[in-house]
């Protein structure tokens, strides 16, 4: 072999080298750039944040407003209270106590507003006489204020659990009676 083929055939070798290496950057290229739009897709958008600027905001004027003395911090400590008795509570053992009644009573509540709205709504979803003659009056209890039954339920229930579960159960009840009587309403009858 002449020196001038070793030549060609070294310019060809280092050639074929370098597109291979050329081709093997490409390729990690195009990985690195497909886990950098995916990484880039889950980031937030940049005005996403602008939505808790607000409630931080308000969170430290009330914070300034109890140190400086303009609100009183008696019936509205600053947040930094709050998160010490909460810490506190959850050290003792208080808080899971606490977060366990509450659920409770929001669970009876929902069995028994979910189950009343739902016997209710394919009552009167399916019978003409019955929505005729109960809807009127649910419509006009559903017109009433959440708030305005706190006072008939602890005048009926007392102030224990009952009065808190029946609140409970009757902000249940309106949706569900709605949203199954006008399902019930419209399936078609010759199925």
């Amino acid at each position: 072999m002449t020196d001038e083929a070793r030549r060609e055939a070294a310019a060809v070798t280092d050639a074929s080298v370098a597109s291979a290496t050329v081709a093997r950057a490409a390729a990690a290229g195009a990985r690195f750039s497909d886990l950098a739009r995916t990484t880039i897709a889950r980031l937030p958008a940049p005005g996403a944040m602008i939505g808790v600027v607000v409630p931080l905001g308000i969170l430290l004027f009330w914070e300034v407003a109890v140190r400086a003395g303009w609100i009183g911090g008696r019936l509205t400590p600053p947040p930094s209270r709050i998160f010490e008795t909460i810490v506190a509570l959850a050290a003792s053992g208080e808080l899971g106590l606490h977060i366990g009644a509450t659920l409770s009573r929001v669970a009876a509540g929902f069995a028994i507003g979910a189950v009343a709205g739902t016997l209710a709504g394919a009552l009167t979803g399916a019978s003409p006489l019955l929505r005729r003659l109960l809807d009127p009056m649910l419509q006009a209890l559903r017109a009433i204020p959440s708030i305005a039954w706190v006072p008939l339920f602890i005048l009926w229930l007392g102030i224990f659990e009952s009065s808190k579960i029946a609140l409970i159960a009757t902000g249940v009840f309106f949706p569900v009676y709605l949203g199954v009587m006008g399902a019930v309403m419209s399936v078609d009858r010759k199925i």
